[in-house]
C-alpha cells in the first residue's frame, strides 16, 4: 500500500459521502419530524431539540379524561 493509493482511496470515500450525504439527510430530517408534535414541526424558529416525547404525554391526557 502506498501513499497514493491510501491517498486515492480515501478521496473516493469522502466523495462517495459527500453525493449520498443529501440523501441521507433527507431521511434523518422526516425521521425527527416524525417525533416530534405539529406545532413544533411548524415553529419559527425551529425546534431541534425536543423537550419532551410525544409518546411521553399521551398517556396523562387519556388518565385525566377516563378520571
Amino acid at each position: 500500500m502506498s501513499l497514493r493509493w491510501l491517498l486515492g482511496r480515501a478521496g473516493l470515500w469522502f466523495s462517495v459521502f459527500l453525493i449520498v450525504s443529501p440523501a441521507i439527510l433527507f431521511f434523518v430530517w422526516m425521521l425527527s419530524l416524525s417525533v416530534k408534535f405539529e406545532v413544533d414541526n411548524a415553529a419559527y424558529p425551529p425546534v431541534f431539540i425536543l423537550s419532551t416525547l410525544p409518546g411521553a404525554t399521551t398517556p396523562t391526557c387519556s388518565r385525566r379524561t377516563a378520571s
